[in-house]
């Protein structure tokens, strides 16, 4: 009898003691719940004028820059995001005295421009330094003093970038000095390849016309005059015959 009633004193005593301890699971799983609710991924919040494309100030644009939905490796929707920190693009630095090197620090500063727009998503971006920060100290003093005429300090961003524009206007047109240069383009059939050819004979055609300041100018007002100075420079002589024959049939039917 009494190691019947311990058992019954010992049964009941468990009884409230299992009731507690299912009690504390439920309470322990109620707050494990609200502490993944409170940790999961939410968008970060974003001001109605955030631009995640960061725009080019040497390609002028009329159109406004709007948003766009960028894709990303660690979508909301799976409930989880991958952070990373990826190097950061250097910013090209403009030394120069040239016109050519005002055009060479905007190609630069655009390829810079692209590496960091890639970067830019909805959780967070890089920041774009700016035209004036990237010019050399002892160049915007020199700079300052002579085409502004005022303290570097008092120049603004829309100033620099104007400066640098500048570059792109064409000083002087002289298509017989473009005719005298195209005349040592020459195809290269060291590559196997035909689109490997056309495209260093592009370049080396390209560099000319920058060479000159002509380009943008030259392709918008004298594609025959291109037309015409890849043709001359076709090899092999068989190729380049072909290909003059089948343009002077084109120019026929026009």
């Amino acid at each position: 009898m009494e190691l019947q009633d311990m058992n019954v004193v010992d049964a009941s005593d468990r009884g409230p003691a299992r009731e507690s301890t299912s009690a504390d699971v439920d309470e322990l799983t109620e707050r494990a719940a609200a502490m993944q609710l409170e940790s999961a991924p939410s968008p970060m919040p974003r001001s109605p004028g955030l631009r995640l494309q960061i725009p080019n100030p040497f390609e002028p644009s009329d159109q406004p820059v709007t948003d766009e939905l960028m894709q990303t490796a660690s979508p909301v929707s799976s409930g989880q995001r991958v952070a990373a920190a990826p190097a950061l693009p250097q910013p090209p630095r403009f030394e120069g005295r040239t016109m050519q090197h005002r055009r060479n620090f905007m190609r630069r500063y655009e390829t810079y421009l692209t590496a960091i727009n890639a970067l830019q998503t909805q959780w967070g971006g890089a920041f774009a330094k700016p035209v004036g920060a990237c010019i050399e100290s002892r160049t915007k003093r020199m700079v300052a003093r002579y085409e502004f005429n005022t303290a570097p300090h008092l120049i603004t961003e829309e100033q620099w970038i104007g400066y640098s524009m500048k570059a792109n206007t064409p000083s002087h047109v002289d298509y017989a000095s473009v005719d005298e240069a195209m005349k040592k383009l020459q195809m290269r059939t060291t590559w196997p390849e035909p689109e490997s050819r056309m495209m260093n004979l592009q370049a080396d055609l390209e560099a000319v016309l920058d060479q000159l300041n002509l380009t943008e100018l030259a392709f918008e007002h004298e594609q025959r005059r291109i037309v015409k100075y890849l043709a001359n420079a076709l090899a092999p002589v068989s190729f380049k015959a072909a290909i003059a024959t089948k343009l002077t049939l084109h120019e026929n039917k026009r």
